[in-house]
């Protein structure tokens, strides 16, 4: 889910969750002035880590405050992005929050004629790149699971020469491995929800982030 919580899309023709669920009535600029707001999109992040949390436990994740972080959250939810989840029992008088959906694709060439849009596509994808990077650096400077999976921790580039239709073919092929895992961990609804028996094999959160972008 994390890995796509962002995905530009150079087809369709709206902001749309990455989902069968019917894309919300946000402003494709509006959604993409939110997601630009370093905060917002931090607090974004750490619900997909948690799939479901109150504004106080993310804001111990992203080192704010559990005002402002209920502010950021509401403010996501008046744009689709998030939901009240009410089949997680609540906490006192604190209400758990969800993803409304598995991510949202927006459509570059649609955002690229909006004012602004252009300027607000960079922005997200800086801030994109920096929550990428810290959490990047956060397994690198404490990450105290079990070890194997210290090991089994990876890091891959490569330099290709392309055509825009082969471009566009890798990142569909790259989209169908992550889906492809994704979807063991969803046919198991103890695991998706972060519950393992005794018996059961070790897992652990495993954050995938894939950037290509052309160089010259």
């Amino acid at each position: 889910m994390i890995q796509e919580i962002l995905k530009y899309s150079p087809g369709g023709s709206t902001v749309a969750p990455v989902t069968d669920q019917k894309p919300h009535q946000a402003s494709p600029l509006d959604t993409l002035k939110s997601f630009t707001h370093p905060l917002r999109l931090r607090l974004f992040y750490a619900l997909g880590l948690y799939g479901s949390a109150t504004a106080t436990t993310l804001a111990k994740e992203v080192g704010t405050t559990a005002q402002l972080a209920y502010y950021h959250l509401t403010r996501l939810a008046e744009l689709g992005a998030v939901v009240e989840d009410h089949d997680h029992p609540t906490k006192g008088r604190e209400r758990y929050w969800r993803h409304a959906s598995r991510g949202f694709s927006f459509n570059t060439d649609d955002v690229a004629e909006l004012p602004q849009g252009v300027e607000q596509m960079e922005l997200l994808h800086r801030a994109q790149a920096t929550v990428h990077f810290e959490y990047f650096s956060k397994f690198l400077q404490g990450y105290s699971g079990p070890p194997q999976f210290r090991a089994a921790a990876f890091g891959t580039d490569d330099v290709l020469q392309l055509t825009y239709q082969q471009m566009l073919d890798l990142e569909a092929e790259i989209n169908a491995v992550l889906k492809r895992f994704r979807d063991l961990t969803a046919a198991n609804p103890a695991l998706a929800q972060g519950q393992q028996e005794d018996d059961d094999e070790p897992t652990a959160k495993v954050m995938a982030f894939v950037h290509g972008f052309p160089i010259g």
